[in-house]
């Protein structure tokens, strides 16, 4: 290869066109440079965080409440609640009501609480008795065929047993049972809707070997939910309700498999703590009790839980009306709430809005259309005919269709129709943080001081006898426990089986371990240390 040799001309003409050429590149960084620095760039476009998702189909039975009739009589007749409180109730558009019916019961005594619930303008949920009752199945066919003349087809709600899980009943025990009664009980009403297992907490295992072998299918399964132990802090009781979602995720994750889509969810008892108590510092604080509700019911909301029942409506420690026939913090909390899900509330006694759809056919449940046929709820139930629900997730939520108070004894509602949620400041429920693990207090060993803590009575158990049992069997009675027998206990110092089975039922209510053993825990819980 041969170069040419440029005449040196040539070469300067080259050289000076090498050095202009550097020149005006330099000038050009320079000059973009300065006008950089009064002209910056635009900052980086970061993507907006996108909305909270929609918030649609909220169901109306999410406000209810439970009443006991269990034990509420007058002489022979059945005691109902006064004109006042059943004002109050109606005035919180109560949407369903779960009821628990007394022993070996009359068709008169259930005749009453049929037409009171009616009155109310309610869905009716009935605590069936469980596989420990003796006449268990007696009393259950009366109940339903009671049920069935006062309400016809309109569909009623029905729970096998309560808390079972509580006394002892395995969930193997508690399905065969279920399988034994259940599918009689649905040929004497075919539109009624049948739940399990009602255990007194989530508990996957349970639900899962119950939803594997019932039969007939229960139409929809429910459990209680409490947040926190009446001892704990306020804190800790509103950070327990964090646990709810997780509950209700794993169990439609649970159902979806078995049955190609999840059964309709109902929390049957829903509070703060299921052992609460008018002193302990938490039922009385009305800041505490309006928050914690607020999160509790926006939490089943967010999740499309098809009903909830707050637990319990009168004559607790945590009511919606109290002693003076007042509505409580919490009662109001759940009106303003129903006023803020579902639009054009009418105020108590009003004229009802051309949105509100009286109903004297046959479906209290929310159906996605007007027709009479009763509708199986879904996973996500609508509340009404009409458009879902949609917005925001609440802070202050949605608004509602008035319920009337004036009460024609027998239309059942369809639960009014839910429009659009305003978008509001309120937040979501809180960022779910780890939940303490609860774990029971010894009671400190009494010590050496010039006031020492009382001491517990001695643990008393199954075969014990004696003076402490007669007074074990005082309290108890005290209580309203009763025996396996469904009597109240003979106060004559044998803890036979009667008195082990009004133990563990008292346990059960008070929040504490189910073993039937009294021991410091218990014997605490009667108020005795």
């Amino acid at each position: 290869m041969q170069f040419v040799e440029l005449p040196e001309p040539a070469k300067r003409i080259l050289f000076l066109i090498v050095i202009i050429v550097g020149v005006i590149a330099v000038i050009s960084v320079g000059m973009s440079s300065i006008l950089d620095l009064f002209h910056p760039p635009p900052p980086a476009q970061h993507k907006a965080s996108s909305p909270p998702a929609e918030l649609k189909n909220i169901s109306p039975l999410l406000f209810g409440t439970n009443l006991d009739f269990s034990t509420q009589r007058t002489g022979t007749q059945q005691a109902l609640p006064s004109n006042q409180v059943s004002t109050l109730l109606q005035s919180m558009h109560l949407q369903i009501v779960r009821v628990t019916i007394p022993e070996n019961p009359s068709s008169a005594t259930l005749k009453s609480i049929a037409q009171y619930v009616q009155s109310l303008k309610t869905v009716p949920l009935i605590s069936l008795h469980g596989p420990l009752y003796p006449r268990a199945q007696a009393d259950n066919t009366l109940v339903v065929q009671t049920m069935k003349q006062v309400f016809g087809d309109t569909t009623v709600y029905y729970e096998y047993g309560d808390e079972e899980d509580a006394l002892g009943i395995s969930a193997d025990q508690y399905t065969t049972a279920w399988n034994a009664n259940v599918r009689q009980l649905k040929s004497l009403a075919p539109t009624a809707h049948f739940i399990g297992p009602v255990t007194y907490r989530y508990d996957p295992d349970y639900l899962r070997a119950f939803l594997q072998k019932a039969q007939p299918r229960p139409d929809e399964v429910s459990w209680h939910e409490f947040a926190c132990d009446g001892a704990w802090s306020e804190q800790q009781c509103i950070n327990g309700i964090n646990e709810w979602s997780g509950h209700l995720t794993s169990a439609r994750a649970m159902m979806k498999p078995l049955f190609g889509t999840p059964l309709p969810i109902m929390i049957t008892e829903w509070n703060y703590a299921a052992n609460a108590r008018n002193d302990d510092g938490k039922s009385t604080d009305n800041t505490f009790l309006s928050n914690w509700t607020k999160t509790a019911l926006q939490t089943f909301a967010v999740n499309q839980v098809f009903a909830s029942m707050q637990y319990s409506g009168i004559k607790s420690s945590v009511p919606l009306i109290n002693t003076t026939e007042q509505l409580t913090i919490q009662g109001q909390m759940m009106r303003t709430l129903y006023e803020q899900f579902f639009a054009h509330t009418a105020s108590p006694g009003s004229t009802p809005t051309s949105t509100s759809t009286a109903m004297s056919t046959a479906t209290p449940m929310p159906t996605e259309t007007s027709t009479t046929t009763p509708v199986t709820p879904t996973d996500t139930p609508v509340a009404a005919a009409t458009s879902p629900v949609s917005g925001t997730l609440p802070g202050s939520p949605v608004v509602v269709a008035p319920t009337s108070t004036p009460i024609p004894p027998t239309p059942m509602p369809v639960p009014p129709t839910a429009t659009s949620i305003p978008p509001t400041a309120t937040p979501v429920p809180p960022t779910p943080t780890p939940r303490p693990t609860p774990t029971p207090t010894p009671k400190p060993k009494p010590t050496p001081t010039p006031t020492p803590k009382p001491v517990c009575p001695a643990t008393i158990q199954s075969g014990s006898t004696g003076s402490l049992v007669k007074t074990l069997q005082q309290d108890l009675n005290s209580r309203g426990m009763k025996g396996q027998d469904g009597k109240a206990l003979a106060v004559d110092g044998d803890f036979g089986p009667n008195t082990q089975y009004a133990v563990k039922s008292w346990q059960k209510k008070a929040g504490i371990d189910v073993d039937g053993i009294v021991g410091p825990q218990t014997w605490h819980s009667l108020g005795h240390c």
